[in-house]
């Protein structure tokens, strides 16, 4: 096992420490071994690793990576509102009917009748 300065270990983005080894020479291999060291096994997974070094050999900037995000709640007071108006004043309207009217998708309207608004 190799060592590093302490510099490398307090690098606040692991992504940034991952392309900090691409760029000094370091092999796939080498980068998970040091990568478990530091962080554990868990930071960062092999596909990840391998993304970054694309982004290294194609010349990009690491740090812009899109992450996750989270998805837009759609189940908010008012939409529930709107699902309980709709379905009292045509109690025969199918979820697939209410559904492509509000243009969300079947199971959130499942989950807002059943979960949300207790019916069944």
């Amino acid at each position: 096992m190799f060592c590093y300065p302490n510099q490398f270990y307090v690098m606040a983005d692991t992504r940034s420490f991952v392309a900090a080894l691409l760029r000094a020479g370091k092999t796939f291999d080498e980068i998970t071994e040091t990568r478990d060291a530091s962080f554990g096994e868990k930071s960062l997974s092999r596909v990840q690793i391998c993304k970054i070094m694309n982004l290294v050999k194609d010349g990009k900037e690491v740090l812009n990576m899109k992450r996750k995000v989270q998805p837009k709640r759609v189940r908010t007071p008012t939409f529930m509102e709107a699902v309980a108006a709709a379905v009292c004043e045509d109690g025969r309207l199918t979820i697939a009917e209410l559904s492509s009217a509000f243009g969300v998708s079947f199971d959130t309207i499942h989950k807002t009748l059943h979960d949300d608004l207790g019916l069944s």
